[in-house]
């Protein structure tokens, strides 16, 4: 399930190796007359020591009666899915992954994971999209980046503690599927783009991290979501804008419930024209990202 959850920075975001002095990440609050809905764009994964939790952060989480998260983590469901994992993420026998990219994509893929200590004969058992999840977490595991120090689960250990309300919007079987289920060639992007992520933002994982912690969604949006709309326009479609349009109709269902909410989803979902904040503004909402 690490691999699941780690699904957005490992296409999308960025390996953290530094902090801001003052911390205050983009909490998007959307309300009517009866219903907040706080919004707090995450980072799957951190190096310890990160210090993200505003007094805006906690207040807000404190005030909530429920926690969404993008995926279902907690559930013994949830804890017993690896192994769909595997059956749906390995090739079935006398099929490689090498024979499903061209040789110049797999001399990168083979070389990357080289690098990262992986052996080839390994992946090529896996199906594009499990390899990119693979890929990912060995990069992020040698740069020292945590997915237990990521917001999510910091978020969710607390929730926990304070026998929160746990809500999701995808199962954990639901993830797993959405992943296989891409077309072969949206599954070999995604691979492509988890080595390329991590080879054009080396140098610039600074920026991104105080981009983050300063709430500046525009820097997000222009390096990492222009990026991967360049590097593969259907994989965004997929991946942010069809996910996000699904969140959308859910959120908008909960506005019409009295009370007071809090989300936590990856902060490449909150910018831009395809983003929530523009989304839900779009259904008639009042919408304030500070």
């Amino acid at each position: 399930m690490k691999f699941i959850c780690s699904l957005t920075i490992s296409i999308a975001l960025f390996c953290m190796t530094s902090m801001s002095a003052l911390a205050d990440p983009a909490l998007v609050e959307v309300s009517d007359e009866d219903t907040t809905i706080y919004i707090l764009g995450t980072v799957h994964a951190l190096r310890p020591g990160v210090e993200w939790q505003s007094d805006e952060i906690d207040r807000a989480f404190q005030a909530s009666e429920a926690i969404y998260f993008e995926t279902d983590m907690w559930s013994p469901s949830a804890q017993g899915m690896m192994a769909q994992v595997l059956i749906r993420g390995l090739n079935p026998q006398g099929v490689t992954l090498s024979a499903t990219m061209s040789k110049e994509a797999w001399r990168v893929v083979a070389a990357y994971a080289s690098q990262h200590g992986l052996p080839e004969q390994g992946l090529e058992r896996m199906q594009p999209w499990l390899a990119s999840l693979v890929l990912g977490s060995a990069s992020q595991s040698r740069s020292g980046v945590e997915l237990s120090e990521g917001v999510d689960q910091q978020l969710l250990a607390q929730s926990i503690k304070q026998s929160r309300e746990l809500r999701h919007f995808n199962s954990a079987e639901e993830q797993v599927r959405f992943l296989s289920d891409l077309p072969l060639e949206i599954q070999s992007a995604m691979l492509l783009d988890t080595v390329r992520q991590r080879e054009v933002h080396t140098g610039l994982s600074d920026g991104l991290l105080n981009a983050w912690l300063s709430g500046d969604l525009d820097t997000l949006d222009a390096i990492v979501n222009r990026s991967m709309r360049e590097f593969s326009p259907e994989l965004f479609e997929v991946i942010i804008v069809g996910r996000n349009a699904s969140w959308v109709e859910e959120l908008t269902s909960l506005m019409e419930v009295p009370g007071v909410y809090f989300v936590a989803v990856g902060a490449a979902h909150l910018p831009g024209d395809y983003g929530l904040i523009e989304l839900m503004r779009a259904q008639g909402f009042d919408v304030s990202a500070d």
